[in-house]
């Protein structure tokens, strides 16, 4: 009987969707194949820049997204800037012709023009400085007569055999194609942004803290004749100081400042060079300094280079000449086979710590994507010098992940740490020394469900503390539709940090600008008896809506609250609140 209702449910929510209208019908009830259509002009020949004709093939169909036209009125507005490059959204059935100057307006003020470049039936390209997404300029459009009132008749059965045997008989001489174009790597782009934030730590039983934080972040912003600026800083202001702060109690102010350097690593050159605050590229482990950095690269996919520099404060990002480093490293990916790439960076660098202390470093990491299935990725670190570990390895890790579309994953990996350094930045955690596996297994045969298992286990060896942990999890992606999906999952927890907790989440969208992240969770921490086991409930909450093209808004909210084991007993709470704006440029 249940399974009858679903299916019930199942073929009515079907029926709907297939009766709604298109998301790509245009303004006034045209239909999307109408507007495939106008993509051809006179003598179906095709414009620069249009779609229409692009079907899939019958091996291989894919369901067609349709994209939302702009409203046919009279206004156009500018979509995307690169690089003295503009993208608009009108083209030349909205009467824009190449090499026409149009004027652009900003929030109802001049703001410049630019030059039509490259011409499309709905879109169109075009030159010229200052522009930004978000402009507007006047279009004249020809609704009446811009899409078509009938379609072409379809091809009879038999022309379409003919056409199919007359292409399968043309023989095609393979020829080899060596590119020119360059592409930047994806954690280097060039963007800015400027972010204001403000923060509120609440408790029930201390007084309320808030603090007003900006940051700046600008990644290869040109400044002079190639010289990029790289920058990274926040500062922070608090209404109080908390005297529960684990670190540097008494501060209400403070400046960080993770990168501000100038660079010269165009796309393609085959030498890079930093200097200033540097957060170094292609070295694992190493740390941010002030100082330099230059490499060169011999071939494609190979780097080789030299770094040094003072490291600031690990904490306040003061600089200082304690604690220094500087050496060599390299870098080498390349293609083996098809669907396979091997990747392998390294450094060897001499470290001085402060009270006069010193050391060698020699750290490397390897990773492999095998046919597009298997990952495979190891990191070591070695050490001489003062604290040195036992047989010079300070650490190691390995991970394997495998991956079946459509079916199941895995994942596996271990962590091994017997590092001697003093940890600064957490000096109550102690100096490490812990080994740790973890593994995840996930089935994703029926497309709309996924089921996952997760577990693992991790000793400390200073403090003989152990920890354990196993649980399902349940993943409905699409379970609501438009809106999202949904998740739960339960852990059990064994060991030194007995317990276990549950959750429930919900990823929602509303429309293509605003998502939230929220997360309803129980806790329960086990104690030694005579004790009984503290039980608290939370939720969190994380909203991420773009106001504009330039504007973004955050919301992070979390909450926790003690729940009473018995009649009078108190009920302790806590929580965190960020609210900020973004702006990127």
């Amino acid at each position: 009987m249940r399974r009858a209702t679903i299916g019930l449910l199942l073929l009515a929510a079907a029926l709907l969707l297939a009766t709604a209208p298109s998301r790509g019908e245009a303004k006034g009830g045209a239909p999307a194949a109408a507007s495939r259509a106008a993509g051809k002009g006179a003598g179906g020949k095709r414009r620069i820049g249009s779609l229409s004709g692009l079907q899939p093939g019958a091996a291989a169909p894919f369901a067609a997204r349709a994209a939302a036209l702009r409203a046919l009125d009279g206004a156009g507005t500018v979509r995307t800037v690169q690089r003295g490059r503009a993208w608009l959204d009108a083209g030349a059935l909205d009467g824009l012709r190449v090499g026409q100057v149009v004027t652009l307006k900003r929030k109802g003020e001049p703001a410049g023009s630019c030059t039509v470049e490259l011409l499309a039936d709905r879109n169109a390209t075009c030159t010229g400085p200052g522009m930004r997404p978000g402009d507007t300029f006047p279009v004249n459009p020809r609704a009446a007569g811009s899409l078509p009132v009938s379609l072409p008749p379809l091809l009879t059965p038999a022309e379409e055999a003919r056409r199919f045997a007359a292409s399968q008989a043309v023989a095609f001489v393979p020829v080899d194609f060596k590119s020119t174009r360059v592409v930047e790597r994806l954690d280097r782009l060039r963007r800015d942004d400027v972010g204001y934030a403000h923060f509120a730590w609440l408790s029930s039983d201390a007084q309320a803290v808030h603090q007003e934080q900006v940051h700046a972040q600008s990644h290869g912003a040109e400044v002079w004749r190639g010289a990029r600026l790289d920058l990274d800083l926040t500062a922070m202001a608090r209404s109080a100081a908390s005297p529960t702060e684990r670190f540097e109690p008494g501060r209400k102010a403070q400046l960080w400042v993770r990168e501000a350097s100038l660079s010269f690593a165009e796309p393609g050159s085959r030498y890079r060079f930093a200097a200033g605050r540097v957060l170094p590229w292609l070295l694992p482990g190493g740390a941010t300094f002030d100082g330099i950095q230059a490499g060169w690269r011999p071939g494609r996919g190979a780097e080789l280079g030299l770094f040094g520099g003072a490291v600031p404060d690990p904490l306040t990002t003061a600089p200082g000449t304690g604690r220094a480093t500087g050496g060599a490293y390299w870098a080498v990916d390349g293609v083996a086979g098809e669907g396979t790439q091997l990747r392998n960076e390294g450094r060897v660098a001499w470290v001085r710590l402060p009270g006069s202390k010193s050391r060698i470093e020699a750290e490397t990491t390897a990773q492999a994507w095998i046919a597009r299935r298997l990952d495979v990725a190891l990191q070591a670190r070695l050490g001489a010098g003062d604290y040195a570990a036992p047989g010079k390895l300070d650490a190691a890790r390995a991970d394997l992940g495998w991956f079946q579309p459509g079916l199941l994953s895995f994942y596996g990996g271990f962590r091994y740490d017997d590092s001697r350094l003093p940890d600064v930045a957490a000096p109550a955690l102690g100096p490490g020394r812990t080994r740790q596996a973890t593994a995840s297994f996930s089935w994703d045969r029926m497309g709309w469900l996924v089921l996952r298992a997760t577990g693992g286990t991790g000793r400390d060896l200073d403090s003989g503390l152990s920890h354990t942990w196993a649980g399902p999890e349940v993943a409905a992606p699409r379970i609501l539709g438009r809106l999202g999906g949904a998740s739960a999952g339960y852990a059990e927890e064994l060991g030194s940090y007995a317990g276990r907790n549950a959750w429930l989440q919900g990823d929602l969208t509303f429309g293509p600008r605003t998502r939230l992240l929220t997360r309803v969770s129980w806790m329960m921490d086990g104690r030694p008896s005579p004790l009984a086991a503290e039980q608290s409930a939370g939720l969190s909450l994380a909203a991420v809506s773009d106001l504009a093209p330039w504007l973004r808004f955050r919301l992070t909210a979390l909450g926790r609250v003690e729940i009473p084991q018995g009649p009078g007993a108190p009920t302790g709470w806590g929580g965190s609140l960020m609210a900020g704006l973004e702006g990127r440029y």
